[in-house]
């Protein structure tokens, strides 16, 4: 049987080999040809002028089609000097600028040396997974590219000789060093290597790095990479990018120890649309402007921290540390790291953490929004929860929602978008720039009729305050309907104009309100004489500092010649009517309410409140109106009478929709969906009931009135559904 680990390897490997066969009909990221939509590129200029150059990142040209080879050989399964015998040879025999491709025949390949690469010669493997350059060499790399150009491996396996690694994670363990004598790196790029690339190639179980790119214009595509048995210090275990214009997509990385953009050199890699199940760091020192787009990167629940004393089956005892922290996407992480020089931008990516709870669990992650960091050196998790920041407010959602505006596809005449609503029938120019025709605006508001909400209404009065007429609701503004519309607002919390208490002789007005019998008494000063249709009032206290319990008083008086500044035994109200109580225990943190007497809500004045102790109880302290917790604060609730007008069918009343209101020369009455072929009739009156519109029988989806000549005030509309019988009455203003 086989095991999950080699179950998850097969489905990644068919994955990446349908994900890469049904691409063959049409450019994939990194082919020859590939273009970019200048012209989001020119309107994102000011905010962000990188993506030109990372619109140029990875091999200049693109990855080299196979057909596109001038001079090709294939090889049988032989050891490393077989295979540079064979490297030499077409070296040697290309002329001017000449490509050779060499294709190693199925089967495996013992890499006990490196196999060095040289400029303008490829190996391609026959299958994927048919081709396995198994690496028996303990130091060196095993494919090594130094100082050349337009070179690349396409479509083979590179595994570690060393088995599967012990350890799936770095624990910050000395056992994480599996081979403290084997530093391999299985592809090393170093140099004035340029122009070079590795497409749709597996590299497992490696023993120091899978891959380090100390070179330029790099385009790493397609890789499937798993394992490492070295994750301890010293730069161990990384998928390690140390220079720049470096294009990263298309691959699957896991189980090492990061994937590290690390160094001076390190500024305008593109790394974009992989699947990531590791974190990515900018390790330490990075130039900034690398760009992490699209990028699909989970943390497993397996992945350090570890609780102490857990029991899996995935980790390893020893490994049970809570040690360290990994998140999605990171900064530098130790004193002796320096953060990036210049920010760098993370968008569209979908980034999850099963691996522990601090901070949100999908972090950077919200579509179309541009993040910037790292801002600081993070030696707490908590640093790098806020790390990686929204970019200033000017400049978070770029024009067309991408940082890396691909066309994979570039025909002229064929269809495109261009980013911007407001134009219609955006085509391919002949430079590959989709441009669009200007779409109408009938309303003359600014506003096309693409994206126009509400035809007829001045869209950019969405979102402004208005006046809805109700006064059971509050915060009033034009809604995306165009509606005039507040929110529900039946209760109103009343905060007081003064508060302060006594303690003895001494007037205290400090974030507390403390009650004791014979020692403490508290003052409050209201006014709710603004209010209308009053039902009830009650009155809310909270606990803060102090727990209590007893009965509390709650008396009122009209006396409001004090201030919590001047209150004094001398000129404190005194407790005239009851009109209120509290009972039983108090605990911190918990909030306790009181209804109040009808006098109160008949009062069209201020009022002062005065809460009081009986004996036998212990004292109590509430939060003030200073009290640095705006729901601890003392308030009044008051409630108010009901106010909608009638409806007897909610899902009719909620499928019609009535706008501008306020109207002004014309009312619209327009059905939601549109796809409702149900009579209506339709009846307009003014506040005294006199009919000014009938319609019978109408199943439009929008009815236009004239109202130009109607005076301002209230109008009430009718609406009755003739299949349904049921009826609503909206209130208009104008």
């Amino acid at each position: 049987m086989k095991s999950a680990h080699q179950i998850f390897f097969l489905f990644a490997l068919t994955y990446l080999f349908f994900a890469s066969t049904s691409l063959l009909a049409q450019n994939r990221v990194g082919d020859p040809g590939v273009s970019f939509n200048q012209s989001i590129i020119n309107a994102n200029k000011s905010c962000y002028p990188q993506m030109e150059r990372w619109s140029k990142a990875g091999v200049t040209g693109g990855i080299p089609f196979i057909a596109s080879f001038d001079k090709k050989k294939t090889i049988s399964p032989g050891n490393t000097n077989k295979i540079n015998d064979a490297i030499n040879e077409m070296s040697n025999s290309l002329s001017g600028n000449q490509k050779g491709l060499i294709t190693l025949s199925n089967g495996n390949y013992s890499i006990n040396s490196s196999v060095k690469m040289k400029s303008n010669v490829s190996l391609i493997g026959e299958s994927r997974d048919g081709v396995k350059c198994i690496i028996s060499m303990t130091g060196g790399e095993g494919f090594t590219f130094r100082g050349v150009t337009f070179a690349g491996l396409y479509n083979l396996t590179i595994e570690g000789g060393w088995g599967k690694p012990k350890y799936n994670w770095n624990y910050s363990l000395n056992a994480n060093n599996e081979l403290p004598n084997n530093d391999n790196i299985s592809i090393k790029m170093s140099g004035s290597t340029k122009n070079c690339w590795v497409d749709k190639v597996n590299i497992i179980n490696c023993a120091r790095d899978p891959i380090r790119v100390v070179a330029e214009h790099v385009t790493l595509r397609d890789l499937f990479v798993d394992g490492a048995h070295k994750k301890a210090g010293g730069a161990q275990g990384y998928f390690f990018i140390q220079s720049r214009d470096n294009l990263i997509t298309g691959c699957y990385v896991t189980h090492l120890r990061h994937i590290s953009l690390q160094g001076g050199n390190v500024e305008y890699n593109v790394v974009y649309d992989n699947n990531f199940e590791q974190e990515v760091s900018f390790h330490s020192g990075d130039n900034g402007n690398n760009l992490i787009a699209n990028n699909k990167i989970t943390l497993p629940v397996d992945m350090p921290p570890v609780a102490r004393g857990d029991a899996d089956d995935v980790t390893p005892p020893e490994a049970r540390n809570n040690k360290p922290t990994y998140f999605a996407i990171m900064g530098p992480w130790s004193r002796q790291h320096s953060t990036s020089k210049k920010p760098n931008y993370l968008i569209n990516n979908i980034c999850k953490q099963f691996n522990h709870n601090l901070g949100p669990s999908t972090p950077w992650s919200e579509p179309k929004k541009v993040y910037k960091g790292p801002l600081r050196v993070g030696s707490q998790p908590s640093h790098h929860i806020n790390n990686f920041p929204f970019a200033s407010q000017n400049c978070v959602n770029p024009v067309g929602g991408e940082l890396y505006p691909i066309l994979l596809s570039c025909v002229q005449g064929a269809s495109c978008d261009d980013g911007d609503p407001c134009t219609i029938n955006d085509i391919l120019d002949s430079d590959c720039n989709c441009e669009g025709e200007a779409a109408q605006d009938d309303d003359n508001d600014g506003v096309c009729n693409t994206i126009d909400q509400c035809p007829d209404f001045d869209d950019k009065l969405i979102g402004t305050p208005c006046d809805d007429g109700e006064v059971c609701t509050i915060n009033d503004v034009y809604t995306s309907d165009c509606i005039c519309k507040g929110s529900a607002n039946n209760t109103i919390e009343v905060l007081p104009i003064e508060d302060a208490y006594i303690q003895n002789t001494t007037s205290l007005n400090n974030e507390f309100l403390r009650i004791e019998n014979g020692n403490r008494v508290s003052y409050l000063k209201f006014d709710i004489s603004n209010i209308t249709d009053i039902e009830s009032v009650s009155f809310r206290v909270t606990v803060e500092s102090d727990s209590g319990s007893g009965n509390l008083d709650v008396h009122m008086s009209n006396d409001v010649s004090w201030s919590e500044t001047t209150l004094s035994p001398n000129n404190a109200p005194s407790q005239d009517n009851l009109v209120g109580s509290f009972s039983g225990s108090y605990n911190e943190g918990e909030s306790y309410s009181a209804k109040l007497d009808n006098a109160i809500k008949n009062t069209n004045a201020p009022f002062s409140l005065i809460l009081s102790q009986q004996p036998g109880g212990n004292d109590v302290a509430f939060g003030s109106s200073e009290f640095q917790k705006v729901s601890s604060r003392p308030k009044l609730l008051v409630t108010r009478t009901g106010c909608n007008l009638s409806t007897n069918d909610d899902e009719f009343s909620n499928s019609i929709v009535l706008y501008p209101n306020p109207m002004k020369d014309h009312l619209i009455i327009k059905r939601k969906g549109g796809n409702d072929s149900s009579l209506i009739d339709i009846n307009l009156y003014d506040v005294l009931g006199k009919q000014l519109i009938e319609i019978k029988n109408n199943n439009s989806e929008t009815v236009k009135l004239n109202t130009a000549n109607f005076s301002s005030g209230i109008y009430f509309v009718e609406l009755i559904n003739k299949n349904t019988n049921s009826f609503v009455i909206k209130k208009i203003l104008k």
